[in-house]
């Protein structure tokens, strides 16, 4: 067994994000997370990011698919309103040829949902608080590492991690963002 904690936090933001990724692999070959694999792409008009804090993950991923000509947006179901991308995200993605700069945090109480909405989420926990959040229109829910190579149902959150960790969480949201554009254009 791999005992060094670098290696975990560098492929997947420590050893508890490692445990609780293995857990949400024994869900999905479980089948629970089926219905966030059954998505209508022919319904699908924008998809929408969401994360804890909309400074990492979700910023990325949003910008990343509008570089790719998709309608995107994003929020975070626990978002400071208006906060700027988080410093290591900013960097890690220029690096990647993506700019957070002119990115301001939305929290979900304001954000505007729209019909033909793909929600994805990066944690199974996520997407199970938006199925009982009430969404004015029809919306389709999925997780973002289904969509990746290699598949992660659970995607940890890079914010205040190393930079290893938030090129494998960008590397990952690349694979899956390129996927989807495949089955959304």
């Amino acid at each position: 067994m791999i005992k060094n904690s670098r290696f975990f936090e560098t492929y997947y933001g420590g050893k508890r994000p490692f445990i609780i990724l293995i857990l949400s692999f024994v869900k999905y070959f479980f089948r629970r997370y089926t219905p966030y694999k059954n998505i209508n792409f022919s319904a699908v008009k924008r998809v929408v990011f969401v994360c804890k804090g909309n400074i990492s993950r979700s910023p990325y991923a949003h910008y990343k698919a509008l570089s790719f000509g998709l309608a995107s947006a994003s929020f975070g179901l626990e978002a400071a309103a208006g906060s700027p991308a988080d410093p290591m995200a900013l960097t890690c993605a220029e690096d990647m040829n993506i700019s957070l700069q002119s990115h301001e945090a939305t929290h979900i109480s304001s954000f505007i949902f729209m019909k033909g909405d793909l929600i994805l989420c990066f944690e199974p926990s996520q997407a199970e608080k938006l199925q009982k959040y009430d969404i004015p229109v029809k919306v389709q829910i999925s997780l973002v590492g289904l969509w990746a190579t290699p598949m992660r149902p659970f995607i940890a959150d890079p914010y205040g991690l190393n930079k290893s960790y938030y090129k494998t969480c960008y590397s990952l949201i690349n694979h899956a963002v390129e996927k989807l554009k495949s089955k959304i254009i």
